[in-house]
C-alpha cells in the first residue's frame, strides 16, 4: 500500500514539473506583464506575439503572451497594406521558461521594414465592417507585389458581422495565405471565411473557402479603424 501511494504520489508531482507554463497578458504598447498560466493539452510552447498598426501615421503597437501549439511556431512575419494610410505588421516568437524574457517584441519586427517607394504594382483596397466596401486601388510599394483578400466573421455586441480587408501584401504573406495559414491574428469568437491571394507564389492554386483555426485572445479587431 505504501509503496503504491509513493508511486502515486511520484506522479503527481512528475505530471506537474513536466506541465508548461506561460506568461499571458495583452496590452497596447512594447511589452506586457501577466500572471504565468499553466497550458492545456495541445499547447505546447510559449508565444510572444508583436503587432503594429499605422493608421494615417499614426502608429499603434500591441503585445500578446501566453500559451500555443508548436506549429504556430512556423507562420512567417505578415505585412499588409489596405490603402488610405493603413498598414499592418506582425511577427511571432516561440519559446519556454526564462528565455521568453530575453524576446524585445518591437525587435521581432525590425527585419522587415518596407521600402516606401511605389513599385508599380496596383490592388484593390478597402477595410469594412459592414460585409461591402467599394475598393478604391492603392499603390503597393517596395516587395508588395501581391494582393490579398480576405472575408473574417466576428461575434460583436451580440451580432455576426462581415469584416473585408483589401490590399497589398508581400511574397511570404501571400504563400502563407495560399497555404491555409491565418493571414491575420484573429480574435475570440471570429473565423477566416475566405482568404486568397494573386498571383499566388507556387502553381496549380484555386482559391477557396478557409476555415481556419481560431488564435484566440489577441487585439486585432479592437484597432480602431
Amino acid at each position: 500500500m505504501q509503496t503504491l501511494l509513493r508511486s502515486f504520489l511520484f506522479f503527481i508531482l512528475l505530471t506537474k514539473g513536466n506541465s508548461l507554463e506561460c506568461e499571458t497578458c495583452a496590452d497596447v504598447g512594447t511589452n506586457c506583464m501577466g500572471r504565468m498560466k499553466t497550458c492545456v493539452e495541445g499547447q505546447d510552447t510559449c508565444i510572444v506575439v508583436f503587432l503594429e498598426s499605422i493608421i494615417d501615421g499614426k502608429v499603434l503597437q500591441t503585445v500578446v503572451k501566453g500559451c500555443a501549439p508548436s506549429y504556430k511556431c512556423s507562420y512567417p512575419p505578415k505585412h499588409m497594406t489596405i490603402g488610405k494610410g493603413k498598414s499592418i505588421r506582425t511577427s511571432l516568437r516561440c519559446c519556454t521558461g526564462k528565455d521568453c524574457r530575453l524576446i524585445v517584441p518591437p525587435r521581432l519586427l525590425s527585419a522587415q521594414r518596407i521600402n516606401p517607394k511605389a513599385n508599380g504594382k496596383q490592388c484593390p483596397s478597402c477595410y469594412s465592417w459592414s460585409g461591402t466596401c467599394n475598393a478604391d486601388m492603392v499603390n503597393c510599394t517596395g516587395p508588395e507585389r501581391f494582393c490579398f483578400d480576405v472575408l473574417s466573421r466576428s461575434k460583436a455586441d451580440g451580432e455576426f458581422r462581415d469584416i473585408i480587408m483589401k490590399g497589398c501584401t508581400i511574397k511570404s504573406t501571400c504563400a502563407a495565405m495560399n497555404k491555409g495559414m491565418p493571414p491575420i491574428l484573429e480574435e475570440k469568437d471570429t473565423i477566416v471565411v475566405n482568404a486568397r491571394c494573386t498571383p499566388d507564389p507556387s502553381r496549380g492554386y484555386q482559391s477557396s473557402g478557409l476555415y481556419l483555426p481560431i488564435f484566440s485572445g489577441l487585439l486585432f479587431l479592437k484597432i480602431p479603424w
